[in-house]
């Protein structure tokens, strides 16, 4: 298949990669595709800009949107994921309703559930602006394209993606210790094989990226202090706003004849640990 990847960032790259090792022709788009694998064909265009229609080549089969917007503010996010995605449903190079369609979006869309567990069941409940934009772009997706899948990914850690354990490093984690606060992650070697696996099996529908145990951040915490050497981190203060507390499970992702290289925090954050090791250690 041919593959437009809209917003070949990290994920995308990485999604690319994948699509590409497995046979087929990807093409990647961003403002500055300068960095992007030689694998992957880079198209330069703005997706809220002129030229986008000269850009985009015909014979596309699918198309993965996997952007992030350039600053957290209410208009950024209504450009990156509602003004850009209407502009790339637009091009006559895409009305093709066999085209298949997948839109990355984020379990913010939930909003809070005191802790409860949420499943694609679950309807949405957005709390802030940022979840209600992606559910207004999830809609205008569904309601435009038959061919469609929605990807609703957790926190992506790993490699690269160390906030949790930098927050932890730093001091500047606060868990809740007297109610559990749920986080829910996906390493993101799993999020690019799940996006690539959805995209190249042109499936349809609402799925969860989420590992297979969603986990406390206490228990988080704890574990990685214990193999950081570090003292556990302080409980929230009583006064200080909780974060929307959810346990995601993916129903749907277990249909599929995917695994997780990394099912739980455990598994993700020992190879990760592993791995910053090895690029802070000093050359022999």
């Amino acid at each position: 298949m041919r593959i437009l990847i809209a917003g070949c960032g990290r994920l995308g790259s990485a999604v690319g990669a994948k699509l590409v090792a497995a046979g087929h022709q990807v093409y990647g788009l961003k403002r500055d595709p300068s960095g992007l694998p030689a694998s992957i064909n880079a198209i330069s265009a703005d997706l809220l800009g002129s030229g986008l229609e000269l850009a985009v080549p015909d014979g596309i089969d699918a198309v993965v949107y996997a952007l992030t917007p350039a600053q957290r503010s209410e208009s950024a996010y209504r450009g990156a994921y509602v003004d850009g995605l209407s502009n790339l449903l637009a091009l006559p190079a895409l009305t093709d309703p066999a085209i298949h369609w997948l839109f990355v979006s984020s379990t913010a869309v939930y909003g809070d559930a005191d802790g409860a567990q949420v499943s694609e069941a679950t309807a949405p409940a957005p709390m802030r602006f940022n979840s209600r934009v992606l559910v207004e772009a999830e809609q205008l997706l569904v309601g435009a394209r038959a061919q469609a899948a929605v990807v609703r990914l957790g926190g992506i850690y790993g490699p690269g993606r160390e906030y949790f354990i930098n927050q932890l490093r730093s001091g500047a984690l606060r868990v809740s210790r007297d109610h559990a606060q749920y986080g829910n992650r996906i390493h993101a070697e799993d999020a690019a094989r799940l996006l690539a696996q959805i995209s190249a099996a042109r499936l349809v529908g609402v799925y969860n990226g989420v590992d297979t145990l969603p986990s406390p951040d206490f228990e988080v915490a704890d574990w990685l202090a214990a193999r950081l050497d570090l003292p556990p981190a302080p409980a929230r203060d009583a006064g200080e706003a909780a974060r929307e507390n959810r346990a995601i499970v993916s129903l749907r992702t277990r249909e599929l004849p995917f695994y997780h290289r990394y099912a739980d925090y455990r598994a993700g954050y020992s190879a990760t640990l592993s791995q910053v090791n090895h690029r802070c250690s000093p050359p022999a």
